[in-house]
């Protein structure tokens, strides 16, 4: 099972993102990044696969090891309905893991033209991915809007690496068991 690589030069960053409506954007990225960036991903079958053969824990393990490893910062492209997506709090959790020797990965969050947040100058923190949030109040991770200008989005990947290596990544909230339902999360879980 090999990691899908979307560009051909490092270092390596690892995108997460909400298949279906977060596509076109994912697509984007990696033209946007080329010489700069290598983008790795999960595709769906691997996904598929790892999920039929693992335990959640097995599964979060193979993907910081198979996918994140030699990864500096995790994106997260964020819509309107990726908050709720277990692949996504997955993807976070297994790059947030603390492993001794290792360099922390850097974490960021993209609001997408999609959601209704983007380009606003504040943000409903129940509509981005719980683990995500905990880590941008706590200073360990970084959050920006999308921009097609590629320096932007770089110095963003840069300012998320920088930020990781002075602090400690929080990684408490419980798992996602499944894609999500409701309106809205809290720190018990998502809620009507």
């Amino acid at each position: 099972m090999e990691p899908k690589i979307l560009t051909s030069l490092s270092p390596f960053v690892f995108l997460a993102s909400q298949a279906g409506s977060d596509a076109p954007y994912r697509d984007r990225l990696g033209p946007l990044l080329a010489g700069h960036f290598q983008l790795r991903t999960v595709g769906e079958k691997a996904w598929a696969d790892m999920d039929e053969t693992n335990s959640p824990a097995e599964f979060r393990g193979r993907l910081r090891l198979e996918y994140q490893a030699d990864c500096i910062v995790v994106v997260v492209l964020i819509g309107e309905e990726t908050w709720r997506m277990r692949a996504v709090d997955w993807e976070i959790s297994a790059a947030l893991r603390v492993i001794p020797n290792e360099p922390h990965k850097g974490l960021l969050g993209l609001l997408l033209p999609t959601h209704p947040d983007f380009g606003k100058p504040s943000y409903d923190f129940s509509r981005i991915p719980p683990r995500l949030y905990e880590n941008v109040v706590a200073g360990y991770a970084v959050l920006g809007d999308w921009s097609d200008d590629p320096e932007l989005v770089r110095d963003l990947i840069l300012e998320a690496k920088s930020r990781a290596a002075g602090e400690l990544p929080v990684n408490t909230f419980p798992h996602f068991t499944a894609d999500c339902v409701g309106q809205r999360w809290r720190r018990t879980g998502p809620t009507s």
